[in-house]
């Protein structure tokens, strides 16, 4: 009742098309808008960090050069959609805009990418790329964490924040690739090693580009003991 009387004092429109918002489930954008981003399917993709386009050559052992030169510390990444267009807009206004509620519609959906690429995957954990407090208190919330633990509730298992930031950094997206790695190096503890050994562990983040976090977060959890990493991304950017 609450929702509904808000909803005709403060209409609601998608960020999107502009189109008002009726239904309860349409948290900052419409059903339509949605359905128009084209999921990233299994096919053609590296079989370990999820690159696309994998050409017909490498399609032996689906692995991509990189990830046959040098291995990652997880075992697997998956993003529900390339970062471009519609999905860049609607995670821009999310991160930046205060936009929170959009944590239920792109939720959602990387649920639907969690069924389709971890489906046979038995994850026992669900934790998440953190903020350094100092950008948490800037934001206001923690994108990544609230992804995280709806993914959990939707899929039943257990959310719980394994890794801390230690330091405040410069943001990944300000960086040339070749300076990832080393900025992000060292910036993360795990918070209960004893609490996940063992465990397949879903890490969730926003963004995945180069794959630097991911790898820098997948390798603290494989020193604290956890037996698989699988990192489940809203986006995934193209690399040439």
């Amino acid at each position: 009742m609450r929702r509904s009387i808000t909803a005709v004092i403060w209409p609601d429109q998608c960020l999107l098309c502009g189109v008002w918002l009726h239904e309860d489930a349409e948290r900052g954008v419409c059903t339509a808008c949605l359905a128009q981003i084209r999921p990233l399917r299994p096919e053609h993709l590296c079989r370990v960090c999820g690159q696309t386009g994998l050409a017909a050559t490498e399609a032996v052992d689906r692995l991509c050069p990189a990830c046959r030169e040098a291995p990652p510390a997880f075992d697997a990444a998956r993003a529900y959609a390339v970062y471009d267009a519609s999905l860049r807009h609607l995670i821009l206004h999310y991160k930046f805009k205060h936009q929170s509620r959009l944590h239920i519609p792109l939720g959602n959906h990387m649920g639907l990418a969690l069924d389709t690429h971890f489906a046979d995957e038995e994850i026992s954990l669900v934790t998440h790329v953190p903020l350094h407090w100092r950008r948490r208190m800037q934001r206001g919330f923690d994108q990544t964490e609230l992804l995280a633990r709806f993914l959990a509730r939707r899929s039943g298992r257990r959310h719980m924040a394994l890794l801390k930031r230690t330091r405040h950094t410069p943001p990944q997206s300000t960086l040339d690739p070749t300076r990832r790695t080393a900025n992000i190096r060292g910036t993360f503890t795990c918070r209960a090693p004893q609490k996940c050994r063992d465990h397949t562990v879903l890490l969730v983040d926003d963004i995945l580009t180069t794959g630097a976090t991911v790898d820098e977060c997948a390798r603290i959890l494989k020193e604290a003991g956890v037996a698989r990493v699988l990192v489940l991304t809203l986006a995934r950017v193209e690399l040439d």
